[in-house]
């Protein structure tokens, strides 16, 4: 199946409305506690993390951490990050624990580590490397990256006036063939298994037999999550740019002072 998201970006003409991080607090508040269970997913590029210009310089927001593990701490709440990023690569470029659950790749890499196998596809993606890179080598300032079930081409360093078109070419390579496609910030990915972290996010709700969940996500690819999540649960969108999230916070900030305030209420 080939999927193509939109390629989303902020419109500078509709008015963003920022929530206060207290009624981020009670909104989550209210669904945890006795006899309730609260799955919460946060991503990290752009929601624990401030986006950089490459993907290997970024680091956690301070006090992210510890706030995870001690909202792990809870009995009342599962603590799941989920990320764009192949699983090995967001545990050591943001020095996670092992006593943090981390789904990668869109949910394709489960927390407990299993990947789902790509049988016969690998060499599939051998050659979507291939075409990748020699797109990327028409500017210095864009790169690939490969994952274990997809292939990313990066623009944010290209020239301004070569981002679009190196993406475009990319897309179009990939549209030949039956991938799924993501758009992102900067980014355009393709793999040869559906990329869905909504996918990924329900199948927690069921392995932890939750009553709600939560997800905290800036990019197009965390509307994925939003638009599964229920009455029950509570969307958290970061940044500017269109969302069907019902709260929105400024950024990684303001994201770890609603983890930390949550993780310290009775």
């Amino acid at each position: 199946m080939n999927s193509r998201g939109p390629a989303w970006s902020p419109d500078p003409e509709v008015a963003v409305v920022w929530s206060s991080p207290d009624e981020v607090v009670d909104a989550l508040a209210q669904r945890c506690g006795d006899r309730r269970r609260l799955v919460l997913g946060v991503d990290l590029d752009g929601t624990l993390a401030a986006i950089v210009d490459h993907a290997r310089a970024a680091r956690l927001w301070p006090g992210a951490l510890q706030a995870l593990l001690t909202l792990d701490e809870r009995d009342d709440i599962e603590v799941v990050v989920v990320t764009g990023r192949a699983r090995a690569d967001a545990i050591t470029t943001f020095g996670l624990p092992r006593a943090l659950r981390v789904v990668g790749s869109h949910g394709h890499e489960h927390h407990d580590g299993n990947s789902h196998p790509l049988g016969g596809d690998t060499a599939a993606l051998d050659e979507l490397e291939i075409q990748a890179r020699l797109i990327a080598s028409r500017d210095s300032g864009a790169w690939v990256e490969r994952k274990p079930h997809s292939v990313v081409l990066h623009v944010r360093t290209a020239a301004i006036e070569s981002r679009q078109s190196l993406l475009d070419a990319y897309r179009e390579i990939a549209s030949e063939h039956d991938w799924t496609i993501l758009d992102g910030s900067a980014v355009l990915e393709a793999g040869v298994a559906p990329l869905d972290k909504g996918a990924a996010m329900e199948s927690l709700r069921y392995e932890f037999d939750a009553t709600s969940m939560a997800f905290f996500g800036d990019d197009v690819t965390d509307e994925q999550v939003f638009r599964r999540l229920g009455d029950q649960d509570v969307a958290i969108k970061i940044g500017p740019g269109p969302s069907t999230a019902r709260f929105r916070l400024a950024g990684p900030a303001d994201v770890v002072g609603v983890l930390d305030t949550l993780g310290r209420r009775p």
